[in-house]
């Protein structure tokens, strides 16, 4: 029952959160099918808005969570540029942010736990999934100097020549090789 709560609620949050997101998915617990009733996970790429000073000058770009998170009312716990916390109908939600090109790279660290995660990052030589020379740095998965884009999930999969590996399988304990 606490996994079908968890599931309304991040449907409503995923429904409210579109006009302001190209892009959201569940990550984390839920996406593996292990909810321990504590959290949200989501992963998602903002909108932004270019912003200008007087003259009609490009500025920068603002995200348009911020301004979701803002209208909202949320009792903000973390409001970092790549990361917010935040509560929602008394649970603690983590939306997690990031590009087009780091999607994939983010979606199968934010879906693992914390060990499988750990696994993904680490080169073969030391026991990981990682082939050596390669490395994630900065949200980015890198060969040598040669940045990789990841797409989708089975991009970063296919870079690390490492079959995909089902949510419910990066529990710990059950994708160990």
């Amino acid at each position: 029952m606490e996994n079908f709560s968890a599931i309304q609620k991040y449907q409503r949050i995923r429904s409210r959160l579109y006009p302001y997101c190209k892009r959201v998915e569940l990550v984390g617990d839920l996406r593996r099918q292990c909810f321990d009733g504590e959290r949200i996970e989501i992963l998602a790429i903002s909108r932004e808005v270019d912003m200008s000073i007087l003259f009609g000058d490009l500025v920068g770009s603002y995200p348009m969570i911020d301004d979701w998170i803002m209208c909202n009312g949320l009792w903000i716990l973390i409001n970092n540029p790549d990361h917010k916390r935040f509560l929602w109908e008394g649970m603690r939600v983590d939306v997690y942010l990031t590009n087009e090109y780091q999607w994939g790279l983010q979606m199968a660290l934010h879906t693992g736990c914390d060990q499988y995660a750990e696994w993904l990052l680490t080169n073969k030589k030391n026991g990981g999934a990682l082939p050596d020379g390669m490395c994630v740095k900065d949200g980015w998965l890198w060969d040598q100097d040669k940045l990789i884009p990841t797409l989708t999930e089975q991009h970063f999969y296919d870079a690390i020549e490492t079959e995909w590996i089902r949510p419910q399988q990066r529990s710990e304990g059950i994708w160990e090789r």
